[in-house]
């Protein structure tokens, strides 16, 4: 009888996390278990609290993860006031130090796994770029230093990959460190809103202009995201099958 590799994902309810537990359960090959905020509703289920750097060690420990895949924090979409902000960034850094933590004081520390961002490289990146390439500026290019600067405490015990956004690095021993995960063929905003106004036979001859995505999100945020410009590629190919 095969042995299933046991999982613990944080930010299992996400969009992400929703589609990634649906899929390793479908496989048969694994055990998934949530991190979860509220009581445990099921023996699947682990609770913790980030913002109070708390979790349920002895469950955690329990379940003896083989991988570790950390998705949780706060929503980048919004007004960026100070606030706003300041939840950015701690819920990323608290959560990903309390579990880096947390697994490297296991008997025999999981594949650690962490969701980062390709912001890290700047907004305005017009030349092809890999996860060579050196740290730009802005906000969120500080934020996912300090993101993936948080892994360190389990980075000297077992493998990380931090996911500059960690799904078939479970399955390939050979990737580890920041992974741009994004399109061996990039295309501009332009050709994409082209190519999908052809596919529903919808015209794209109207754009949203700048000043209005600005007044609305904020110039910060707007320009760090939605208005934002990255060629950016990867050199820790893995093949799907």
């Amino acid at each position: 009888m095969q042995t299933l590799k046991k999982v613990v994902i944080s930010g299992a309810s996400g969009f992400v996390g929703k589609a990634l537990s649906q899929s390793l359960k479908a496989s048969g090959v694994y055990d998934v278990y949530s991190l979860v905020r509220r009581a445990p509703g099921n023996s699947s289920e682990i609770q913790w609290d980030p913002e109070r750097s708390s979790i349920d060690t002895e469950a955690f420990n329990n379940v003896a993860p083989d991988v570790v895949v950390h998705l949780a924090g706060e929503n980048a979409i919004g007004l960026w006031n100070e606030q706003k902000k300041q939840r950015i960034l701690e819920s990323r850094v608290k959560g990903t130090r309390l579990l880096s933590e947390t697994a490297a004081a296991m008997v025999k520390p999981p594949l650690f796994i962490s969701a980062s961002g390709c912001t890290y490289y700047g907004t305005q990146v017009h030349e092809p770029l890999d996860e060579t390439a050196p740290k730009g500026h802005g906000f969120f290019t500080d934020v996912i230093e300090k993101w993936e600067g948080a892994c360190e405490a389990i980075r000297a015990k077992s493998r990380v990959v931090n996911m500059r956004i960690g799904i078939f690095a479970i399955d390939h021993d050979n990737v580890s460190g920041p992974i741009n995960v994004t399109s061996p063929n990039p295309v501009t905003n332009t050709e994409f809103t082209k190519k999908l106004g052809s596919v529903l036979n919808r015209p794209t001859i109207f754009w949203i202009p700048e000043f209005v995505i600005n007044t609305v999100f904020g110039r910060e945020m707007a320009g760090e995201t939605i208005l934002s410009s990255q060629r950016v590629f990867t050199k820790q190919w893995i093949p799907i099958h």
